[in-house]
């Protein structure tokens, strides 16, 4: 077993502040004259508050994929790990230059810092390829109380970008944020799918992003399968659907 402390050092750039907000309940109908969804059933909306929560996170991951562009290699691990909510974030952290590239499956020694976060390089034994895995080292609690949080950041040998996983247990007492989720960033692009299947009473609530880093927008956050919000296309903002405008 080789040491990581020998082969790289941990640099981290937290540059965006976290975002401290109040979780309110997501309502059937808004309280509101909100029309209808499909077949024709009641639209279903999210209270501003949980909307901009979720806004705010999505921007956090696009910035993410604007700091590591073009850094993953042979010589260089990278990750990221945000949650909504959260008070143990990294919006991006570099892991390098290795002393080697990975030439077979090794697992290097486990880096913890002081707010609990601790992350470990794995190499897969394919060519140069990589994982570098990121995990919450006790509960944290604070606007989302975590009892669990994971991201694993992948590169393949000879990939332009890195492919990822995520996945938590959370809650603040009246509201479930356990999430699971995957995506990419690539030089160019973003695409992320994560899915909170307790977060609302209705059903599940799944939020997906896709970005060209020119600053093409795409994106919904849907509960039970309806849209309840569209990210704007020049600027990535998630807007309330049709149907669900607060005044």
């Amino acid at each position: 077993m080789k040491s990581g402390h020998d082969l790289y050092l941990i640099r981290d750039k937290n540059c965006l502040s976290l975002f401290v907000f109040l979780l309110l309940p997501v309502v059937a109908g808004c309280g509101h004259d909100s029309g209808t969804g499909p077949d024709p059933t009641p639209a279903l909306c999210l209270d501003p508050a949980l909307l901009d929560a979720l806004d705010a996170h999505a921007q956090q991951l696009r910035v993410a994929a604007q700091l590591l562009a073009g850094h993953p290699g042979e010589r260089e691990a990278v990750g990221f790990f945000l949650f909504p909510g959260l008070d143990v974030q990294r919006i991006a952290v570099y892991a390098g230059p290795l002393v080697e590239a990975c030439s077979e499956p090794l697992l290097y020694d486990k880096y913890c810092e002081d707010d609990g976060l601790c992350s470990r390089i794995e190499c897969t034994g394919e060519g140069a390829g990589w994982v570098m895995h990121f995990r919450l080292q006790r509960r944290v609690t604070g606007a989302v109380d975590y009892n669990a949080a994971i991201v694993d950041t992948a590169w393949a040998d000879g990939d332009d970008g890195i492919t990822f996983e995520i996945g938590s247990t959370a809650g603040d007492g009246d509201r479930d944020w356990s999430v699971a989720g995957d995506g990419r960033m690539d030089i160019d692009s973003v695409t992320v799918t994560e899915t909170y299947g307790a977060l609302a009473p209705e059903g599940s609530v799944v939020l997906t992003l896709s970005e060209e880093i020119t600053g093409t927008h795409a994106g919904t956050i849907t509960v039970a399968g309806q849209v309840v919000a569209i990210a704007e296309r020049a600027t990535g903002r998630y807007l309330p659907a049709e149907g669900c405008e607060f005044p």
